[in-house]
């Protein structure tokens, strides 16, 4: 297959591709992101002389493992918002300025702080 029939090929598959990685991440912008990075490793596997028998088969493998990649990277990264249960009680105002006076001093003692 030659450059011109591997694009043509690419395009015509781009909108369930698209799809397909919409469906794995559960947004179509994060969706694009993945089939766009998906798209660069294949045209950059293609540039390096792969050689593939189904194409479609190979394009959704791609992109299956960079939803993957992608879910995997978001599930590290995602930040837990703090709710007012998890949040420590407030401290009274004569801790706070005692502690703040004893941090000014230098003479912070962590286990009196508590």
């Amino acid at each position: 297959m030659n450059t011109e029939e591997f694009e043509d090929r690419l395009k015509a598959l781009r909108p369930r591709l698209h799809r397909y990685c919409a469906r794995m991440t559960g947004s179509a912008v994060n969706g694009e992101d993945v089939l766009q990075d998906a798209l660069v490793k294949a045209l950059h596997a293609r540039a390096q002389g792969a050689e593939v028998d189904n194409l479609e088969g190979w394009l959704f493998r791609i992109a299956h493992n960079a939803s993957l990649d992608f879910l995997r990277g978001r599930s590290r990264n995602t930040v837990v918002p703090l709710t007012e249960d998890v949040e420590a009680a407030p401290m009274a105002e004569e801790d706070v300025v005692a502690i703040a006076f004893r941090r000014s001093c230098g003479c912070l003692n962590f286990s009196a702080a508590r």
